[in-house]
């Protein structure tokens, strides 16, 4: 008899999470599009787009919502079910029967783990195709990303002293040919003490991508801005450190992209910047890749680290109804996502190492919550 006590428990406990998690699931998911989604979806109409595109903007900005209310939800259910449970006096009566605690929080644990592969599977298949097919209403481009037409390219070099040895802004980027048009391009040169020597100045009409990082020039001159005596001449070909696809991706977001996707282009930027030398472009965009790959893993497991904290602050002396719980819950997650979002802008920058900045926030949660579950039973 005393072989079938744990999965009984295990099936109880899990089953008096499903109600709270339900519950916390609608009023997160609803609070998180009430202060961003709402307001997008009326900006973007009062921009010019129809009713029927604004509509459509709102439903396909929901799914990345649904993955970060799940780990808000799975606290509240944490805090709000043990919560319930230590008011009745069962934690009491499962510790008196020889069940220790932490035995109790692991049908709360597998409950956080199918919420996490959930959240991961929403954040992975279903948000990324939503979040891009809202680019497309936004900019009112065709599905190809970096399609025909697509405006405004600029992207900088540095040296290998940091400092900047190429501007370059185009007019339009066409993918299809590839090339760019209404082209302008910087170039200083330095003398040895550091100070800029000479600023050259490229104008040309159009630039067609050649090979090996190489672009020919049509309708092209150059000319010297500082000299004394300014000379201008003719160009035909320019190496821009750029290839057709990675000047196409330039306004892709993270967001859009999946894992591999995301791993791709780490791959690829982390290639060039070892060909090219020191770009703060390039390098801003890999340590956001960076970042946001790690962001993919730790979000979804965060209800996995929200169980284990919300489990243990739900068993206290005084009784605690939904409001309490619902407070609780919402301090903490309020405490999670600062460190995130701080985090999250420093692993940007590049300040501290991406992984760290993706499960800082993790990692300080899962203490607490570790040592919760240790001291509960005093």
């Amino acid at each position: 008899m005393r072989r079938l006590i744990p999965p009984t428990l295990d099936r109880y406990i899990a089953f008096r999470l499903v109600n709270p998690f339900i519950q916390g699931v609608a009023m997160f998911w609803g609070l998180l599009l009430a202060l961003d989604t709402v307001r997008r979806a009326l900006d973007f109409l009062h921009s010019g787009a129809t009713s029927w595109d604004a509509l459509k903007f709102f439903v396909l900005s929901t799914p990345q919502y649904l993955a970060l209310s799940m780990p808000m939800a799975m606290l509240f259910a944490g805090i709000y079910a043990f919560g319930r449970l230590s008011d009745d006096n069962e934690i009491t009566a499962m510790t008196a029967s020889g069940v220790p605690f932490r035995r109790l929080v692991l049908p709360a644990m597998a409950f956080a783990l199918v919420a996490s592969l959930f959240a991961f599977f929403v954040s992975e298949f279903v948000a990324p195709w939503c979040n891009f097919q809202v680019e497309k209403l936004r900019a009112g481009v065709p599905p190809q990303v970096g399609s025909h037409g697509a405006s405004n390219r600029m992207f900088s070099d540095l040296d290998s002293h940091g400092r900047v040895n190429m501007i370059v802004y185009a007019g339009t980027f066409d993918a299809t040919v590839p090339a760019l048009y209404n082209i302008t391009i910087l170039r200083y040169q330095y003398a040895a003490n550091g100070e800029v020597e000479e600023i050259l100045l490229t104008r040309a009409q159009n630039a067609t991508y050649s090979e090996d990082f190489w672009w020919t020039l049509e309708g092209a001159w150059t000319r010297q801005t500082l000299a004394d005596q300014p000379m201008e001449w003719q160009e035909t070909e320019i190496r821009l450190h750029r290839r057709p696809e990675q000047i196409s991706r330039l306004d892709l977001e993270a967001r859009t992209m999946t894992i591999r996707m995301l791993r791709d282009q780490v791959e690829e930027l982390e290639a060039t910047l070892n060909q090219v030398g020191l770009d703060d472009q390039m390098l801003d965009r890999l340590n956001t890749f960076r970042t946001e790959l790690g962001l993919r893993f730790s979000v979804p497991i965060a209800c996995l680290v929200f169980a284990m904290a919300g489990c243990p602050m739900g068993v206290r002396p005084e009784r605690s109804g939904r409001s309490m719980s619902f407070g609780l819950s919402f301090g903490v997650i309020m405490l999670y996502y600062i460190f995130l979002h701080y985090m999250t802008q420093m692993g940007y920058d590049g300040r501290v190492p991406a992984w760290f900045a993706a499960w800082f926030a993790n990692l300080v949660i899962g203490i607490v919550g570790i040592i919760l579950i240790f001291r509960v039973p005093q």
